[in-house]
């Protein structure tokens, strides 16, 4: 009765009060009660160990720190790391003297963990990067929160690129000069050099890449040799957008592909039809458009016209217009997207999809893709019909255009046809025209005849590209080398027995200077 008025009812016998507390504090339930709070207040059984582990990384780190300077001054003097006895070797000695300073090393060495000789290798390797390239890219979480995805592009002695994502930043602002401060503050964090970047790659907005005050020009003040350069891959994809944006055709056709791909993808009563009703067909999964990514759209379409017989709804004849020129583009995309690709295949890739392009234009090429079309259409929907023509407003009668008649759907989808094929020919042309590639194709074409011993252009000289040399190579000494480089590379070629009778591309140009 006494737990009830305490924990119920509420105490209200204030004359007895002393001897009913003593009382009820002698109670089971006060004492599990006490008990409890008690255990709420300790700390969790997870903190001491997630502190402790904190403590261990920190620990870590500054002895990984220590060992890589030490690493930094033996390359420096010129002086070996390790020994024919492991445990006489320089580095492990150099460790074993600040052990009076740093008692953690002992354990440090003891563990060995990071004095592998793969480690040290590696650490060596990345030491050596002294050239760098900046890639960023803003991204929006779930929860809303601007957040800058940090990236460094580097390249070893032996022409392998590597990209190392150092992580993702906060953003208090979308302002060029705060975007800037946050890369600056990256970069000092992690002990590297604004003047050891040799490329910026952003996106094309206003903010990361205009002529004034972006964070490119921002950036192009401190280093005037940290070139800009527009991901190539994502100006294919805004090549495409352009044309599905001046297309109306294109336009409704990814339209009708999102929204029944979006339909039956929602729909668990649809889903789980459909893949009943494909379950013993093999046929590929229908795939959502990508809302980015222009590249990945042709497998959405594809996957629809697969599975078009059991979906049951009609799609337009256009669609495969569209997943003829998508196709073709989406292959370009995956090759843009390597890391060790160079400009020159960039260009070549550009210029191979431009020669398709031009050679798909032209009407034999449609009569012939047309009627395909028609007859793969034959058992899946009714045959194409011109659609109903709409009259202008009177009001707008003189400042519309009339809408264009055709004679027959063949003429119609003709002319929609070469449409489209023009504004793609229009766009590849007009985003792949970055201020920075004459200069960096004239160190590819001089680099190449200099492999050669050619002289295609009277223009093409050490002169021509000294903006691209200066503070990083030293150009008298090139010059005495150049003079050499065909020798070598020929006399290479006859070691190896490779059969190369004319040098066309960087990359092999890196091979032979990798044997």
């Amino acid at each position: 009765m006494s737990d009830y008025s305490f924990t119920v009812r509420g105490f209200n016998n204030w004359k007895n009060g002393l001897a009913k507390f003593e009382k009820h504090e002698k109670s089971v339930r006060h004492i599990d009660c006490v008990y409890l709070v008690q255990q709420q207040r300790k700390p969790p059984v997870v903190a001491p160990i997630s502190s402790a582990h904190q403590h261990q990384q920190a620990q870590r780190r500054r002895m990984l720190l220590i060992q890589v300077k030490l690493i930094k001054f033996l390359l420096r003097q010129g002086l070996a790391l390790r020994g024919h006895i492991e445990e006489e070797g320089n580095l492990i000695q150099l460790l074993k003297s600040k052990q009076d300073n740093v008692n953690e090393l002992s354990s440090w060495i003891n563990e060995g963990n990071y004095l592998s000789h793969d480690i040290i290798n590696e650490i060596c390797e990345i030491i050596s990067l002294t050239i760098i390239r900046l890639i960023c890219d803003e991204a929006t979480d779930e929860s809303g929160v601007a957040q800058l995805c940090f990236t460094i592009r580097s390249v070893e002695d032996q022409f392998i690129v590597h990209e190392d994502v150092i992580g993702l930043y906060q953003l208090t602002s979308q302002s060029a000069e705060h975007i800037t401060e946050v890369i600056l503050d990256i970069l000092i964090r992690c002990g590297l050099d604004i003047k050891l970047c040799r490329g910026q790659g952003f996106d094309s907005a206003s903010t990361m890449s205009g002529h004034l005050f972006s964070v490119t020009a921002r950036i192009k003040n401190l280093n005037s040799k940290a070139y800009y350069v527009h991901c190539n891959a994502h100006s294919l994809d805004l090549a495409l957008q352009d044309l599905t944006r001046e297309s109306p055709p294109m336009t409704s056709t990814l339209d009708i592909t999102n929204e029944i791909v979006n339909f039956m993808k929602k729909s668990p009563k649809c889903l789980h039809l459909l893949d009943k009703l494909t379950e013993s067909n093999y046929c590929p999964n229908l795939k959502l458009l990508c809302p980015t990514r222009w590249m990945v759209r042709a497998s959405s379409m594809d996957s629809l016209v697969v599975n078009y017989d059991f979906v049951k709804i009609s799609l337009d004849e256009i669609s495969a217009e569209g997943h003829l020129v998508f196709c073709a583009t989406e292959e370009v995309s995956c090759s843009l997207q390597r890391i060790d690709i160079c400009l020159q295949d960039v260009l070549c890739a550009i210029k191979s999809l431009t020669k398709y392009l031009e050679r798909i234009k032209c009407v034999d090429y449609f009569k012939r893709f047309y009627e395909s079309i028609l007859k793969e259409a034959e058992s899946l929907t009714d045959e194409p019909v011109l659609p109903r023509i709409r009259k202008p407003s009177s009001k707008l009668v003189d400042t519309k255009r009339a809408p264009t008649v055709y004679q027959s759907p063949n003429e119609m989808f003709q002319q929609h046809y070469f449409d489209v094929v023009n504004k793609v020919l229009y766009a590849l042309d007009f985003r792949f025209q970055q201020s920075v590639f004459p200069l960096l194709c004239k160190v590819e074409k001089f680099i190449i005849a200099a492999a050669n011993r050619t002289k295609e252009d009277d223009n093409l000289n050490i002169e021509s590209i000294v903006e691209f040399l200066n503070d990083d190579i030293d150009i008298p000494h090139l010059k005495c080398e150049l003079n050499l480089l065909s020798d070598y590379f020929a006399a290479i070629n006859w070691e190896n027995n490779s059969g190369l009778k004319k040098i066309s591309k960087i990359q092999t140009v890196c091979d032979l200077l990798n044997v």
